[in-house]
């Protein structure tokens, strides 16, 4: 059980996972799913705390919506998912079982779903007013979702033209 050259496809997929892993820390981390659309109030909000420029940071704590403990529980299942994936990548470039990249597909596919229901139901039910906009928080985790799917198509095509070998 050597390191083998694995698949460009492969490289592109683990790629792909890893960014959407990033994307999809930062996103759940951070405090900017919505945010002011002024240069007169500085104001954000996210998955646990909600900022302003006068008050400061103040936490949500545990008395949340159940929306948004489903929205925090499928951020946290699709970081964990990813973690999965990035390392059923980097297994397949070590072992000779032809099916980790699959499994690795089905994983991405599944925090895909999990990131799109994530940010689908904090869309759904935060209210955009006049005066506000989804901010760089809630674009990090779409495109944690698409990077996911992305890599799982990756994964899917690699195992389908085989690795090209060191030798």
């Amino acid at each position: 059980m050597g390191f083998k050259m694995p698949h460009v496809l492969t490289l592109v997929a683990m790629g792909a996972a890893s960014i959407a892993l990033v994307f999809q820390i930062v996103g759940v981390a951070t405090a900017s799913w919505v945010t002011a659309d002024s240069d007169v109030i500085d104001a954000r909000s996210g998955l646990w705390k909600t900022c302003s420029g006068i008050f400061g940071c103040l936490s949500y704590g545990s008395d949340v919506p159940d929306w948004m403990n489903a929205c925090r529980a499928f951020g946290i299942l699709g970081i964990l998912l990813l973690v999965v994936c990035c390392l059923m990548g980097v297994l397949s470039c070590f072992s000779d079982n032809d099916k980790l990249p699959l499994m690795a597909a089905v994983v991405s596919f599944a925090a895909g779903l999990c990131v799109l229901i994530e940010f689908a139901l904090y869309a759904d039910k935060v209210d955009i007013g006049a005066g506000f906009k989804y901010g760089y928080s809630f674009a990090l985790t779409v495109t944690a979702c698409i990077l996911a799917v992305v890599a799982g198509i990756c994964f899917i095509l690699s195992r389908r033209r085989g690795y090209s070998g060191l030798g």
